[in-house]
């Protein structure tokens, strides 16, 4: 199927999809916003406490320029609060339990990988795509980019999108 007969039949948050030709693509940003709305010292804080995963998210998000995909590029995804993984899925993997039920994610967690010290406030939620492109191996979402009570309306709506859009994903990798 030839990409330039991309026609978005879905469209969530930044994520399109053509499911008549088995196509995504995720519209092109300017990762400008994203990194505006992180302090140069909050972003060197993240930077040091995960590694350098922050660094790696807001380059992949400035290299993306919104190139279209088959429904076979996609390898994985997962959903990620504070650069760390609450859900993934992907070719031969499973959803964790959060996505299924659309419960909490602290509560559905925890049930699931043990204790977990449960956070008041997140700084980003993510969504990061492992696509097979050299060129741009990994696309983010994000969803999340400042600093959110838990138990907000906001945080709740910015889950509910999340948890569409994983969907989508989901979808897209078992119609390939």
């Amino acid at each position: 199927m030839e990409k330039n007969l991309f026609k978005p039949t879905h469209t969530l948050n930044i994520l399109q999809v053509d499911s008549i030709n088995k196509l995504f693509k995720v519209k092109g940003q300017s990762a400008d916003a994203f990194q505006k709305k992180k302090h140069g010292l909050l972003r060197s804080g993240l930077a040091v406490y995960t590694m350098g995963l922050s660094i790696i998210a807001d380059k992949a998000i400035n290299n993306f320029k919104g190139k279209v995909y088959n429904f076979s590029d996609l390898n994985s995804f997962e959903l990620l609060e504070d650069d760390s993984s609450v859900t993934s899925g992907g070719v031969g993997l499973a959803l964790a339990a959060t996505a299924l039920t659309g419960s909490y994610v602290a509560g559905a967690v925890g049930g699931i990988v043990g204790k977990k010290k449960t956070k008041k406030v997140i700084e980003s939620m993510v969504i990061k795509m492992n696509i097979n492109d050299f060129d741009n191996p990994c696309i983010m979402i994000p969803i999340i980019t400042k600093s959110t009570k838990v138990n907000s309306k906001e945080y709740r709506e910015a889950f509910n999108e999340a948890q569409k859009i994983i969907s989508m994903l989901d979808l897209i990798t078992h119609n390939n």
